[in-house]
């Protein structure tokens, strides 16, 4: 029986990762009888069969996402073509609209006329492709993005917003937007945690909009038939913060008996500016509502048995987020553009579905989403660090063996994923409590050691004929000595051909081994990953950042994140009092 879990994508970034999230997933998806899709991984937790109007047969995600007015470029590409002909029109819940229904209904609102370019709304190359696909079978197939390279297709350039390049099909009641906001609004940014609170409760009490997340959310929820609870993807800079700290409000009250894996993002930095002020006014705003997300999520307050069994784990590719910010310079085998949402939302998708294997596999091997967030949230310490190796380095004739024992040997860098936090393989001094990693994309063939490398390293029958897992176990453990660790490694590579960007060296084949010599022609069509999450003392570097900057800030300076009302100004300070006492409690020694 499957333990289904639902994912949210809340905002304009966290649609940038989860819009890679689905791709790498439905790239994964064989359509081919001579070719099945592999039977590693349970595709029945994050997906769900359905039946189109036409009564043809689907797969989509089992996903809610929420972003703004605008956002949503060529939605008949996203929702389409699964559900409904090029002249048929959908309601919210997925229902067919009969020709002129609700044309003339009233409203005595004030309404907003937004202009927008006929051409701004037109499909990309890819997205033309994507849809001749859909008219001709019920789903997509993988083979359209393998026909072609990358480049062929100009996504550098045409990529505006995340819909540019999601090769997926989403089910309607999956869309869901802002009462109140579009996309580069100036005069009425959502840029305030207080705002995402207002937002959210102005949702619920607008008879138009009323319910309609809630409600798509409901419909999910019930076609499950053993939930084991959430993967939450969100923007945690801007208002979209607080809307999700009030959709986890409303987790908790409904499903708190559920578990939850929150990744709350913050994007790659704007470009600054000539003014100097409001850049520094922009971005300590931005750390303030993350902070007040953390807070809220993180501390443990309210009822603890009616709130989800949830993690934090924050995510973003700037290693430094207070002023002055550090941006990652690169993996060590993947040059990606920094400032870019589509780079480096490609990164941290591909880490999170690598990591994600552990609570989707089809063995008994699993481990169960409860049991994930249990191992790395020991003590009420709900805050955890991501690493990544993507990818990571396996030469051709590599055993597992061989390729971890290199690792260990030439100190090959793993990178955090967590601001302010050096995960344990990377800090030999970070005391870690507990961590849980994945490692895919090594075929089975190699998950054994040669008679050659048993006779070269001089390795014990014990040794030798340790399962993957086990090796994998004892590697970790040798950065984390008497630390509670849990290994999974996979034959199942993360596929990342079209419409995944192309930044990998020239070291990495096509096949995504590592060569001593690249001149790679094609894409490069899998690679092998490492992903994992770790409860590391480092973790309070990163909330003592948060408090001591947020602490600092003075919110007369700062109206917008008081004016709607939401929260008092003794309300705030709260919040970053138990940001401060969570920071504690990484600097405790009762492990």
């Amino acid at each position: 029986m499957p333990h289904e879990i639902i994912s949210l994508q809340i905002g304009n970034y966290a649609n940038f990762v989860g819009a890679h999230f689905w791709n790498l997933q439905e790239a994964g998806f064989s359509y081919n009888s001579q070719q099945p899709t592999s039977r590693e991984v349970d595709v029945d937790v994050l997906y769900r069969e359905g039946e189109t109007l036409r009564g043809e047969s689907t797969f989509t995600p089992r996903l809610v996402v929420c972003d703004y007015h605008g956002s949503i470029h060529s939605r008949r590409a996203i929702a389409g073509g699964l559900y409904q002909d090029d002249n048929e029109i959908l309601d919210k819940n997925g229902n067919r609209i009969e020709s002129g229904q609700g044309e003339n209904t009233s409203w005595d609102g004030t309404v907003k006329v937004e202009k927008q370019n006929p051409e701004e709304d037109a499909p990309n190359h890819f997205l033309r492709e994507v849809r001749e696909s859909h008219k001709r079978i019920p789903v997509l197939p993988n083979g359209l993005t393998k026909r072609r390279r990358h480049a062929d297709y100009g996504l550098e350039k045409s990529v505006r917003t995340w819909s540019d390049f999601l090769g997926v099909a989403y089910h309607p009641r999956s869309l869901s937007t802002l009462s109140n906001y579009w996309i580069n609004d100036l005069p009425t940014p959502f840029d305030g945690y207080s705002a995402g609170l207002e937002e959210w409760r102005s949702c619920l009490n607008d008879s138009l909009q009323q319910n309609s997340l809630e409600e798509s959310l409901r419909h999910f929820v019930e076609e499950c038939e053993n939930m084991a609870g959430f993967q939450l993807l969100l923007d945690g800079h801007n208002g979209f913060g607080g809307y999700s700290s009030a959709l986890l409000d409303h987790l908790s009250d409904e499903y708190g008996h559920k578990s939850a894996l929150v990744y709350p993002l913050f994007p790659p930095a704007p470009p600054q500016s000539d003014d100097a002020e409001g850049n520094a006014r922009k971005d300590c705003q931005g750390l303030f509502n993350y902070g007040l997300f953390v807070a809220s999520t993180a501390s443990g307050s309210g009822n603890s048995s009616t709130r989800l069994h949830s993690a934090c784990v924050p995510l973003s590719l700037m290693s430094k987020l207070t002023r002055p910010r550090e941006t990652l310079p690169g993996l060590p085998l993947a040059h990606f553009r920094p400032d870019s949402f589509y780079h480096t939302s490609a990164i941290l998708a591909g880490a999170i579905d690598s990591f994600g294997l552990v609570y989707r596999l089809s063995s008994p091997e699993r481990v169960h989403l409860r049991d994930a967030v249990d191992a790395i949230t020991p003590h009420q310490r709900k805050v955890a660090a991501m690493s990544t190796m993507l990818p990571f380095p396996l030469r051709q004739n590599d055993s597992l063996f061989s390729a971890l024992k290199a690792i260990d040997a030439e100190y090959l860098p793993v990178t955090s994923l967590t601001p302010h936090v050096k995960t344990p393989l990377i800090d030999s001094q970070n005391r870690c409590y507990s961590q849980i990693m994945s490692l895919r994309g090594v075929p089975r063939t190699r998950w054994q050691c040669s008679g050659e490398e048993i006779r070269s390293y001089r390795l014990s029958h014990e040794v030798a004929s340790m399962s993957a897992n086990r090796l994998f176990e004892d590697f970790m453990s040798s950065y984390c000595p008497n630390t509670y660790g849990v290994g999974r490694v996979t034959e199942l590579p993360c596929y990342t051909a079209l419409p995944f960007p192309q930044f990998f060296s020239p070291s990495i084949s096509e096949d995504g081994f590592t060569v001593s010599s690249g001149n790679r022609i094609e894409d490069v069509k899998r690679l092998p990953v490492m992903a994992g999450l770790h409860s590391t003392d480092k973790v309070a570097d990163l909330l003592q950042e948060l408090t001591t900057t947020c602490s600092k800030t003075t919110l007369n300076k700062y109206p917008r994140l008081l004016q709607s009302g939401s929260m008092e100004l003794d309300e705030y300070k709260e919040s970053f009092e138990r940001l401060q006492e969570l920071a504690g409690r990484y600097r405790e020694n009762d492990f």
